[in-house]
């Protein structure tokens, strides 16, 4: 959740235009040698009343198509959006679903996420996120882990 989740926590604010959210639940799993967990879901709650079902983790055995475990749910008021298997879903009440193929995989963005960045600040252009929205998803990060036991 620390390395992955937390792109789908600033997401989720983002396109709720929230700052906060509250933990309901979170489990992490372990399975290797390493201090980190491999797997974990969160349940979280944001202001709005919009719900966020995270699942992330590192798909092991790993294969080239499957590195990561990358799933979130995000339901409003106005309907179900749902990221999973190189796809997201969106189903808007009364209106047909509508997927939309979408590669999960971030590797492929570094680059184009390190270029943007350096030009940004090249240019003085404000960041897509700030320290300040890095600071709102940790304090959501940092109650995921409480609620996780560690």
């Amino acid at each position: 959740m620390t390395n992955l989740g937390v792109h789908f926590i600033d997401m989720a604010l983002f396109l709720t235009d929230s700052c906060s959210a509250k933990t309901l639940a979170s489990a992490y799993q372990y399975s290797s040698p390493y201090d980190i967990e491999t797997y974990a879901t969160s349940l979280l709650k944001l202001p709005s009343g919009t719900s966020l079902v995270l699942e992330s983790g590192y798909a092991y055995p790993m294969s080239e198509d499957s590195k990561r475990e990358n799933r979130w749910t995000i339901v409003t008021e106005n309907g179900y959006y749902i990221l999973a298997e190189n796809r997201l879903e969106i189903r808007g009440y009364d209106r047909e679903p509508v997927g939309i193929p979408l590669n999960t995989d971030s590797d492929i963005y570094y680059t184009v996420y390190t270029k943007t960045t350096l030009n940004d600040w090249l240019t003085g252009a404000k960041p897509r996120a700030s320290l300040k929205e890095m600071l709102d998803v940790n304090r959501i990060l940092d109650d995921m882990n409480a609620k996780a036991g560690l």
